[in-house]
């Protein structure tokens, strides 16, 4: 009878061994043997394939740089024509998403209108814009690798209002969406 009663618990112990490594399965797997088994599935497939996705995220990005001639001196002859053109900064940029580029100042000096001052893109064959309380668009286009334009300045001058010193403001550029 102990014979029996070992026997017995040695084949539950099996079982139970048996069990514990047939449940060492991947969580969330799925099978690859199309419903077959062992040899059958060497056979038949050969090869296990699963796909996975992969994410690049590419935000909007832009890199801009602006040098060149920023002081000029008035002479008599400005004066005397109404105004003063000259050939401003150059501006570099690139972006990888349909752009514009604006620009804008915030004063210009102490005695005079912000509108007073102008700006056009001489690289596009534009009008000169005053600057004022809005922006001035200088182009517009699509993404670029590098862009590049130099900017042609003019201010207005009046003998009768156009006091001694240095007029002076900061032209910020911008590059936007579209």
């Amino acid at each position: 009878m102990r014979f029996t009663r070992l026997a017995i618990i040695s084949a539950a112990l099996t079982l139970i061994a048996g069990t514990a490594q047939a449940q060492t399965a991947i969580t969330g797997a799925t099978d690859c043997d199309g419903g077959t088994t062992g040899a059958a599935f060497a056979a038949a497939t050969a090869t296990c394939t699963r796909t996975t996705q992969v994410d690049v995220v590419v935000p909007y990005l832009a890199a801009s740089k602006v040098t060149g001639v920023n002081s000029i001196t008035i002479t008599n002859a400005n004066m005397n024509a109404g105004s003063r053109e000259w050939v401003g900064p150059v501006v570099e940029m690139q972006a990888n998403f349909n752009y514009a580029i604006t620009a804008q100042i915030n004063g210009f000096g102490s005695t005079k209108a912000a509108s007073d001052l102008l700006i056009k893109n001489t690289t596009e064959s534009g009008a000169f814009a005053a600057f004022g309380g809005n922006a001035v668009t200088l182009k517009q286009g699509n993404a670029t690798a590098n862009y590049q334009f130099t900017s042609g300045l003019k201010v207005l001058l009046d003998w009768a209002t156009d006091e001694p010193g240095t007029l002076s403001t900061t032209i910020t550029y911008t590059v936007i969406a579209q």
